[in-house]
């Protein structure tokens, strides 16, 4: 079985852990700690992605790792696994020689960003000024020409726009 059922226990211990419910997105659940915060991928599948499984959770984890650490350093910090011990407990980046654990699901742990930081909160909060505007496209065009070309490939973004938007209802 996968969805909300596979991952009730995970989202209570990350919620007893962060101290609050989760955030929640369309594909994810980010549990905001003090310092660090816990996204967990949704047990989903979607037309665009499928997280039903296990070890897709965990390959996705560590995509998004790979791709988002560099623009910025310090934030995502690792892909930890959720783990019930032999006593039935749930734990988090358990390491033992024993293998007495069994990953349960994958987390990508991060630094917790101050709330004042984002740009919805700024615009809310003071507006967002066309410097600010034109400075964050400029950030954004660069990581993007950084990215490698994908050989053969033209993708139609009005239609994965509109297909995006389907599944996100």
């Amino acid at each position: 079985m996968t969805g909300p059922v596979e991952q009730a226990e995970t989202v209570a211990f990350l919620s007893r852990l962060a101290s609050q419910p989760p955030v929640e997105t369309h594909i994810s659940r980010v549990f905001l700690g003090q310092n660090t915060v816990w996204k967990l991928k949704k047990a989903i599948r979607l037309p665009f992605l499928d997280f039903t499984t296990l070890e897709a959770r965990h390959r996705y984890c560590l995509r998004e790792l790979e791709l988002n650490a560099p623009a910025v350093p310090g934030l995502y910090r690792d892909v930890v696994p959720v783990v019930r011990r032999r006593d039935g407990s749930l734990g988090i980046n358990e390491t033992s020689p024993h293998g007495d654990y069994d990953v349960i699901d994958w987390v990508l742990r991060m630094a917790r960003v101050p709330a004042g930081d984002f740009l919805d909160v700024r615009a809310r909060d003071s507006g967002l000024s066309e410097t600010l505007l034109d400075e964050t496209a400029d950030a954004i065009a660069v990581f993007h020409r950084g990215l490698p070309a994908i050989a053969n490939v033209r993708p139609d973004m009005e239609s994965i726009t509109r297909g995006n938007a389907r599944s996100a209802l």
